[in-house]
């Protein structure tokens, strides 16, 4: 069963059970949004989200076994594709809570998943850490924050700063992207 709970003495959300789809979320002034993981890792679905004013997003997980998927449909209420669906200008994530042995640089907790055509966003000097999977998008990286896990994109800039990419080796085994098979090692022999 979905829930949305708001703690105003934290200014916290957290959003648990998957399946909920939102409209445009735009998160400033300190706010925290906190999704709850599952397994299978739990959907959640927005038109766009836009963090500033270290705004953040958190995963709430039991096991590093859980996940969450945050679905972005890139378009508004009228079905018009939006620019910037995904824009983390002033907002990162936060420590995974209420698991005590998951990482709070493991990248397979979050995922970002993206199938349009506009553009992610990541500038500031905020962290982020999740794997991005926008094949057909533009991803701009500005400021000097630091991404942990993947990005999977059509295009990257670096414009402004330093940002770094601190790609984590494990999620070649977690995740796959679909694809044509390719023959890693071929050898002819005869019997």
């Amino acid at each position: 069963m979905a829930q949305c709970s708001v703690n105003v003495g934290t200014n916290t959300i957290t959003l648990t059970g998957g399946g909920i789809t939102l409209p445009s979320l735009s998160l400033s002034s300190n706010v925290h949004l906190v999704l709850t993981a599952g397994t299978p890792a739990a959907q959640y679905n927005v038109n766009s989200i836009s963090l500033t004013g270290q705004s953040t997003i958190g995963i709430s997980a039991a096991s590093a076994t859980q996940g969450a998927i945050l679905g972005i449909v890139g378009k508004d209420a009228t079905g018009t594709a939006i620019a910037t669906p995904v824009n983390l200008s002033g907002g990162s994530q936060t420590a995974v809570v209420g698991c005590a042995t998951c990482s709070n640089y493991d990248a397979s907790l979050l995922q970002m998943v993206y199938a349009g055509t506009g553009e992610i966003k990541l500038t500031g000097d905020s962290n982020a850490v999740m794997t991005v999977y926008a094949p057909n998008s533009q991803v701009t990286l500005t400021g000097n924050g630091d991404l942990y896990g993947s990005i999977l994109a059509k295009r990257m800039d670096q414009t402004n700063g330093s940002t770094n990419i601190h790609y984590d080796r494990r999620l070649q085994h977690d995740f796959w992207v679909p694809g044509h098979p390719l023959v890693g090692t071929f050898t002819w022999q005869r019997y």
